[in-house]
């Protein structure tokens, strides 16, 4: 096993990748994160990146960078570090040597890691604690349940040593923080609440343009006739996917002309094809796709059946993008969608109340509206860029250097 065993220099940067919060984001940062794919968790981080004013390196557990996220290292000069390590008990060691290698080689820098899932760079972590180094983590999907959270043996000591010694624990979601500080047993005074955001304005002005000619947009993206509920973001299990296809069964069983349209790409993906085949039912696959606005502007409803989250920035674009929603009722998704306010809310893991859910939207559509128009104020007043960058400048420009023992 290698640790950095790549090391790209980017272009550099040109005047307009400036970054916009200030002295206190002047220090040079290290990104950590896993390799990255092309869903929320990455959407996230390329919205935080630019607003350091210093240099950024990216140091990569893994090979493979999705093309969009390549792209977004090219653009703004990041310097990228590939290692390949474990989250295992066995690999600790190893890992943790890495981590150290790579605080002694950035010993002037923050580092940020940017956790996609409960375990991410769990040893660089420990790393960092235990060499006082400035870092903060950024959580950016939790366990839905304390069983789910204490699955790992070491997770929560881990957890709880490490996150007494981060300058902050960022979590992207406020319905998060009483479940974190006391599973993981970290003091609330470490816990900062960023939420995920998105540039609410932008999508529902975008979105209406290409509504304007619905007919045409349908017909390029070569969609069928009938209703089109839409899913945005990796198809793996965690999404649960499969339950949706089981609800859409169920739909057609009905007589509801309906099409389930995936907007993303996955390890479940073949299985998903599969079913779709046995069940005979309509499914579209579109695929990674770089921007998706066209594909939920010709959608009518969009449907969440994750098991777990942190705080879905797919959903918050489907609401931006004035879409119904019906989604699982986990932490994370209940921040967004208030059940008959903002949206539905199911039970995870029920195809039939899945069903029942969409059938409402399918049989009344001015509730839909009303869902609709109240779930865009919604985001528009809590979940737009603004209050992201307002909220990174916070995390980062008081105290950075005091240091935890």
């Amino acid at each position: 096993m290698s640790d950095v065993c790549t090391t790209t220099a980017q272009q550099p940067c040109d005047n307009n990748t400036k970054g916009i919060l200030g002295q206190g984001m002047g220090r040079d940062v290290v990104a950590c994160m896993d390799s990255p794919g092309w869903g929320g968790s990455e959407r996230n981080l390329i919205q935080v990146l630019p607003l350091m004013r210093g240099r950024v390196v990216a140091t990569i557990n893994g090979e493979v960078v999705a093309p969009a996220v390549r792209d977004f290292f090219q653009r703004y000069a990041v310097q990228v570090n590939h290692c390949r390590v474990g989250n295992r008990l066995l690999d600790g060691v190893w890992a943790i040597r890495v981590g150290l290698r790579w605080q002694r080689q950035y010993s002037h820098a923050q580092f940020l890691v940017w956790a996609h899932h409960s375990d991410s760079h769990r040893w660089l972590q420990v790393a960092l604690a235990w060499r006082k180094a400035k870092f903060v983590i950024a959580e950016q999907l939790l366990p839905a349940t304390r069983a789910e959270a204490f699955n790992s043996i070491s997770r929560r000591s881990i957890k709880q040593w490490v996150g007494k010694r981060a300058h902050r624990v960022v979590l992207c979601g406020y319905s998060q923080v009483e479940n974190y500080a006391e599973w993981f047993g970290v003091p609330r005074a470490r816990i900062h609440v960023v939420p995920n955001t998105r540039p609410i304005d932008a999508i529902a002005s975008r979105v209406r343009a290409l509504r304007s000619d619905s007919a045409a947009l349908r017909r390029r993206l070569k969609l069928p006739e009938g209703t089109i509920i839409a899913n945005l973001g990796r198809l793996c299990r965690q999404k649960d996917q499969q339950t949706l296809l089981e609800a859409l069964t169920q739909l057609s069983y009905h007589g509801h002309r309906v099409s389930v349209l995936f907007i993303g790409a996955g390890d479940e993906e073949m299985r998903l094809r599969q079913s779709a085949s046995v069940m005979r039912i309509s499914v579209i696959f579109a695929g990674e796709q770089a921007d998706p606005l066209p594909w939920l502007a010709a959608a009518h409803i969009f449907a969440f059946p994750s098991r777990s989250e942190g705080l879905p920035g797919a959903l918050i674009e489907a609401m931006a993008a004035g879409l119904p929603c019906v989604a699982t009722n986990i932490p994370g998704n209940t921040e967004l969608v208030h059940d008959e306010n903002t949206g539905l809310l199911v039970p995870p893991e029920n195809a039939s109340a899945l069903a029942g859910a969409l059938a409402r939207l399918i049989r009344e559509p001015a509730l839909g509206q009303r869902l609709a128009t109240a779930a865009y104020a919604h985001v528009r007043g809590k979940y737009d860029d603004a209050i992201g960058v307002a909220g990174w400048r916070d995390v980062f420009a008081s105290g950075t250097d005091r240091v935890h023992g």
